[in-house]
């Protein structure tokens, strides 16, 4: 899904309605959209359905564990 040309005037999320719409209505749980980290997740009703890299001001996990796997996730979704 793509808007071409759209307003300057328009926020993100006026934009983003539609493809917020979709994923309620149409990605099944375990499936997700991968954005770059400037897009909006949305909020509560498509939870998980949105997916970005790390920004360099978030913190992770002191697990060690839980970090290796949050890490190998995030360079996954940098590859996409």
């Amino acid at each position: 899904m793509a808007v071409l040309n759209a307003s300057g005037s328009w926020h993100d999320a006026q934009v983003a309605c539609p493809i917020y719409q979709q994923l309620c209505l149409l990605v099944s749980d375990g499936f997700y959209l991968i954005a770059d980290s400037a897009f909006s997740k949305g909020n509560q009703s498509v939870a998980g359905k949105i997916q970005a890299p790390l920004k360099s001001s978030q913190s992770i996990s002191r697990d060690p564990a839980e970090q290796e796997y949050i890490l190998t996730i995030n360079q996954q979704l940098l590859s996409y």
